[in-house]
Formats: C-alpha cells, structure tokens, sequence
C-alpha cells in the first residue's frame, strides 16, 4: 500500500489552455513553498503514535484474556480467540474476539479499541455496525465453526468499548451508551497496565466482576503485536526488527537485511491471530503482506535491487549497522517523512484547486495518511 500523493501533473494535464495551467503551478509551489513543515510533521507524528496506542490497547485485551492460565481475565472464562472478528465478511471496526466455551453453548464478546474522544460518532458507529453483522446467524454459524464447536448453540454476544480513561474524561459512559444498539454493552476504561469496568450492568456477570476493581494485563504473554486492520507501518516495523534479530542473533546469518517473500510472511503470520478459516485465511492474509511490503518499498526501507543475495529484499537505511532497534526506528521515521511529504503537497493542491475552482479536473480523492 503506497502513500498517496496527489496526481498534480495529471491535474496539469486536463486544463486547456497555457494560462489556466501556470497561474495553477505558481500557486501550487508557492503554496508548498510556504507550508510550515515542522507543524505537518508535528500532526503525523501525532497519528502515528495513536496508531501505536490503538495496536497497544488491542494487545492488552488480548493479553488480559491470553489462554495462559496466568491471565488475570481467565477468571471471567472467557478467552481470547482472534483479532478482526468476522473480517472475512466486512470490516466493521471491532478489534477483538474473546470466547466463553460451555458445554452445550459458547458466549461471545466483541471488543472494540478506541483511540480518540474527537471520534465519539465513530466509536457509536463501529458497535452498531458490528452488532448488525454479529446477530446474524450466518456469523454466528461462522463463529462456532472457527472455534470447532458447530454442534453448540451460541449463548450471549456481550459487546464492550474498550478506551484510555482521558479519552474517557469529561464524557458520561451512558451517554455513549445510549446510542448503541446493543443492551449488553459495557464501557472499560484502559490506564497505564489496568483495564478497569466504567459501565455496563446488562454484560455477563463474570465479564463485570474481572474488571469492577480493574487487573492488571501484563501478567500473561502478549499473544500478538498488531491486526489485519493495524496501519501497515506497524506490522512492516515488527516483522523486520524481528527478522534481523532472528538472522542474526540466532542463525549467525551472514546477510542478516535480507530475506525472502516468504520469510517475511511466516512472520508476520506468527505475530497474527485471526479467527477466519482457509482459503478466507490465506487470502486476507496474503493480501495483507502485499500492502505491508509494498508500503515497505515505497518508503524507501526495502529494496529488490540492493540485494547481495539471490534473496528477495533487502533492509535500506543509512550506516553500516545491522542493528534491528536501528531498522524499528528507521521504518517510522520513513514513513514520517514520506506521509509530511505527501500532506505538504496535498495541503498545496487543495489550495492551488480553492484558487482556481473553475479549472479544476475531475480528479478522484485521495487519502495522503498511507493507511
């Protein structure tokens, strides 16, 4: 997945005449002349750390309710199944699946990880949207059989936001709550190693008691470090800190930048818990790996040229070091700088197009985030 730039010489192109087009590039350059770069890098770098905080809210509900018995969320039963629940069908913003397996009967509940109190809306949307697609009884037959368990009934669909407590700060939890569908709706905050119940007296009472007074996450292991719906730098930074590492920590690999198409997928497989079945499986992962490396080459941090070996990549970035923390920090910061470049110049189009609004192309939007 390629940051997007937008197309200014195709823009050019379709003006008519010589004296629509230049008075159009003179305000475009000008106009990225005078853009205050540091304040455009200042609103990414803020983008891309809350990207981080939502990957790690996702991790410490996975951790909280990991299969280790460790977990302080093991108490409640419910366990952590997958990330991108029913993702094959359409994304609808939840992030995590935890289950309940009973005898006769299996329990749900949707968990979605919300960064931002500027996206309140969007916090209402994701749960009315998933609960739509979640009471359906195709999904739900989906579910059973992800877990092997077709031949029980599916008890109760619990459905629980999951925020940092400053973006839960100044909001009431019943307000948030009352424009989402589902009754059996709860509100966790998140803070520091704590996930702490806010809200919710209608969700299953073991849900409720593990949370009531708050627990502590970090007990067990981490299960996995990002989703199919993470921004594509995040998985691209894991899977290469931890290929290098790999090859040359533990393998004594002589050429530890570079590696093959499918190393880089069984890592990032490995770093991965989604619930869907094959071939969905293998498609949405597959299709997934495309967007993270394609990312990777458009960044400037993997190359197919540079390579030493017959191998397919290889890690780009500035010294002689081999050192994987080196390559963690420099995929964000080539992301960084090839995100402000592609704000700077869409701020400058769209006030290039503002100027002249009777000579603008039909040109389609585009989203310049790289996500």
């Amino acid at each position: 997945m390629k940051v997007e730039f937008p197309d200014v010489d195709a823009h050019v192109e379709r003006l008519v005449t010589e004296e629509d087009r230049r008075p159009f590039i003179d305000t475009f350059e000008q106009t990225l002349e005078d853009i205050e770069e540091d304040e455009v890098r200042d609103n990414i770098e803020t983008e891309v750390y809350n990207k981080f905080q939502h990957t790690n809210l996702v991790t410490a509900v996975a951790s909280g309710f990991s299969s280790n018995d460790s977990a302080s969320g093991s108490k409640s039963n419910f366990k952590f199944h997958s990330t991108d629940p029913l993702i094959e069908k359409k994304p609808t913003g939840a992030d995590v699946l935890l289950a309940r397996d009973e005898f006769n009967r299996v329990h749900f509940a949707v968990v979605f990880c919300e960064i931002g109190d500027e996206n309140l809306g969007d916090w209402v949307e994701n749960v009315n949207e998933a609960h739509e697609l979640f009471e359906k009884q195709s999904s739900q037959d989906d579910l059973l059989d992800e877990l092997d368990s077709a031949g029980k009934a599916v008890g109760k669909i619990e459905y629980i936001i999951a925020a940092r407590s400053d973006d839960l700060s100044g909001h009431r939890p019943s307000d948030i709550a009352r424009e989402c569908n589902p009754d059996r709706l709860a509100i966790w905050s998140h803070k520091h190693e704590e996930l702490c119940h806010e809200y919710g007296d209608k969700i299953h009472k073991s849900l409720k008691d593990v949370a009531i007074g708050c627990f502590d996450f970090r007990v067990s292991e981490t299960p996995i470090q990002y989703t199919v719906e993470s921004a594509p730098f995040i998985p691209l930074q894991v899977v290469i800190f931890n290929l290098i590492r790999i090859k040359k920590v533990v393998k004594d690999d002589d050429h530890p930048l570079e590696f093959n198409n499918s190393e880089f997928r069984d890592e990032y497989e490995r770093n991965l818990q989604i619930g869907c079945l094959d071939p969905d499986r293998d498609r949405i992962v597959s299709e997934s790996v495309a967007d993270v490396i394609e990312l990777g080459k458009d960044i400037g941090i993997l190359s197919e040229q540079d390579t030493n070996t017959v191998r397919d990549y290889r890690v780009m970035f500035p010294g002689n070091t081999d050192d994987p923390l080196e390559a963690e920090d420099q995929v964000k910061q080539k992301y960084i700088n090839r995100v402000t470049e592609a704000r700077m110049e869409k701020l400058a189009f769209e006030a290039a197009q503002d100027e002249f609004p009777s000579v603008q192309s039909d040109l389609g939007r585009f989203d310049s985030n790289g996500n």
